[in-house]
């Protein structure tokens, strides 16, 4: 089954992430980040917020579309339930 272009976004972002984070360990740069000093710190602290976001966005999208899945399914079942009511 192929995956939602949102969903193959996130997957491509949050693995460019990863990457990044791999990149400053070995840098010698701990997980908790100092207060950015230099405006190549700021941006790059920019950057990784944007991605946090879109992985948070694409999260979202996915389960909305999961519960408008169920939505539709539940009132198929409600509008066979009244028929079967109505009928028997």
């Amino acid at each position: 089954m192929k995956m939602p272009w949102w969903e193959q976004r996130a997957i491509a972002l949050q693995q460019e992430v990863i990457a990044a984070d791999e990149r400053d360990k070995m840098a010698g740069l701990s997980g908790i980040y100092e207060v950015p000093v230099t405006s190549f710190e700021v941006r790059k602290a920019i950057l990784h917020t944007r991605h946090d976001m879109v992985l948070l966005w694409s999260s979202i999208s996915s389960a909305n579309s999961q519960l408008q899945s169920i939505k539709r399914l539940l009132i198929a079942v409600v509008v066979l339930l009244a028929y079967l009511a109505i009928r028997g």
